[in-house]
């Protein structure tokens, strides 16, 4: 499994290095075999015009975001810039702000239109499909649409790619101690190549081909991430049923059920607070079972507290779990014969809030995969530096504990 995934990767590599050597020799030599010409931006082909993106395009600048406008009265979902990435729009996280009747009609977005990143990584740039139909953006993000019929924003999308991405063809850049901006200003002073309506609808249908195929080997490589994921899943699985079986007849002479029925009767419980309330009540040894030979209920004790050698205690890294629609690794995790107890989101300490985003993708894992925290009493994130830590299904940050490690002197000799 793990050589088909590099084989798939290695394949991606390919494409997207075809990609860039396909868009250098649809951009400079074009498709009909004419001599070049020396321009501004390039070689172009020499019956291409090169028109400024102002002459082509009206161009618009989002709203400005505000304390205001987060508290208005009429919230609507709107862009930002970290939403537009590469050739794609990502709607999953979707913020709200408020647009009165006037902004409404100025910021409002149609299915088409050009979305340009104003600053970050300036000229991202990818088109809007239309899939939510009341969306608008903030002013880290220029909106293109077409003036005339001498260009469409298909072309466009790959001219900017080709332009900003692979070329730098303009010459905007940050450094270490500025970022890059391209407000309006500049913007529209950019020259564009243009090339006769059929040969741009040629290049077009050659670049969408071509990120289609890329498309799929992406969708491939994640379906088999997906499945090694599930694979390993499964393995642990089978590594805890058995473990935790043995302990529980260790702990629980009487107990006779099948082989498997205790981790099967716990699968069951509730994938909320209320079934991990249940699943404390089974850890401090209040769960039954039932003797069959004195024909009454007994408690069923998981984890052996008055003598905890008897326990068997691990961690392990990366813990893979799926459950049909979404697929995590959480980096470390704690079990107690076999239970997994406590789980440590592990954050780079050189990342601007490492332990907020730590914090985050716990409480993310609550809303995509709640079965996790059925067992998972206790959650930690850190940065290696300073931790945050609290019980699961709280994720209210007044509600958790946050510590920093004191720093201490060296003991004196």
């Amino acid at each position: 499994m793990q050589r088909a995934i590099e084989a798939q990767e290695r394949i991606i590599q390919t494409t997207t290095e075809l990609k860039k050597a396909l868009m250098h020799k649809l951009f400079t030599e074009g498709l009909r075999n004419e001599p070049q010409k020396q321009t501004e931006i390039g070689p172009v082909p020499e019956s291409w015009e090169l028109l400024p993106i102002g002459d082509l395009f009206e161009t618009q600048l989002g709203k400005m975001l505000s304390q205001k406008a987060k508290v208005g009265d009429s919230p609507k979902l709107y862009l930002r810039n970290k939403n537009v990435q590469w050739g794609r729009i990502e709607t999953e996280d979707l913020l709200r702000m408020d647009f009165n009747d006037r902004e409404a009609v100025k910021f409002q977005l149609r299915k088409g239109d050009l979305m340009v990143c104003e600053g970050g990584e300036v000229g991202r740039a990818a088109l809007w499909d239309g899939s939510i139909v009341d969306c608008y953006y903030q002013k880290a993000l220029h909106r293109l649409r077409p003036k005339t019929d001498q260009i469409t924003n298909e072309f466009m999308v790959h001219w900017m790619m080709f332009a900003f991405l692979l070329t730098n063809t303009y010459g905007v850049t940050g450094t270490r101690t500025t970022i890059a901006h391209l407000p309006e200003i500049k913007l529209k002073p950019l020259l564009v190549p243009v090339p006769p309506p059929n040969e741009q609808a040629e290049i077009i249908a050659v670049l969408d081909t071509a990120d289609q195929k890329h498309a799929g080997h992406q969708r491939k490589l994640g379906a088999l991430k997906d499945l090694f994921r599930t694979l390993l899943h499964e393995l642990m699985t089978a590594k805890i049923r058995d473990l935790l079986d043995a302990k529980v007849r260790e702990f629980n002479p009487r107990y006779a059920e099948a082989e498997g029925a205790l981790p099967g009767q716990l699968r069951h419980l509730h994938t909320d607070i209320y079934g991990n309330r249940e699943f404390v009540e089974h850890l401090r040894s209040r769960g039954k079972f039932f003797d069959h030979e004195e024909k009454r209920e007994r408690d069923l004790i998981l984890i052996a507290y008055d003598d905890l050698a008897k326990n068997v205690f691990e961690v392990t890294e990366e813990w893979a779990f799926h459950n049909g629609h979404y697929g995590t690794r959480e980096d470390v995790v704690f079990l107690i014969n076999g239970i997994p107890v406590l789980v440590i989101e592990c954050k780079n300490a050189n990342k601007d809030e490492a332990i907020a985003l730590g914090v985050d993708q716990i409480r993310r894992y609550h809303r995509e995969m709640p079965e996790l925290f059925v067992s998972q009493q206790l959650f930690t994130a850190t940065d290696a530096i300073g931790f945050s830590y609290g019980v699961t299904w709280n994720m209210v940050r007044r509600n958790g504990s946050f510590a920093r490690p004191r720093r201490t002197s060296p003991p004196s000799c």
